[in-house]
């Protein structure tokens, strides 16, 4: 691994500075980049079933660059801003409520025990209480 614990902030600032001075990514909306995220994921998937390790690691720069990309389209909305801090933290809120038994007092000695914690942490909390089957014509009902 890489001994700069800063690169992800710098990759951060490198795009920044990408949208805020290259007039094409100046213009970019979030719709434009829909098909170059499609693109870089499909990439993914193929260094992953056939690639290297260094076409992996360079296909995940390339992912999370349109991840850069986004978050730094959306830190310029004038309604609703959120940058890659703001992202970052959401992940990691959602990521520690779905491993109760990493960050919690919950047990999980097997992944079938690791699931159970993670579709109940998944469950958005208004639907709390409603046992939902994707198998199920009826949709959701609620448990008592």
């Amino acid at each position: 691994m890489t001994e700069n614990s800063d690169a992800l902030r710098i990759a951060a600032d490198t795009m920044r500075a990408v949208r805020e001075r290259c007039p094409w990514s100046q213009q970019i909306t979030h719709r434009d980049l829909v098909p170059y995220l499609i693109e870089e994921s499909h990439e993914v998937i193929e260094a992953v079933e056939d690639g290297t390790r260094a076409d992996l690691r360079e296909e995940l720069g390339d992912l999370l660059w349109q991840v850069l990309f986004h978050s730094a389209i959306a830190a310029q909305d004038p309604d609703d801003p959120f940058d890659i801090d703001d992202v970052a933290q959401t992940l990691t809120e959602k990521m520690v409520r779905r491993h109760p038994h990493v960050f919690a007092d919950a047990v999980a000695h097997t992944p079938e025990e690791v699931l159970v914690h993670w579709n109940a942490a998944k469950v958005p909390r208004s639907a709390r209480g409603r046992v939902c089957s994707t198998e199920s014509r009826g949709g959701c009902r609620h448990s008592h």
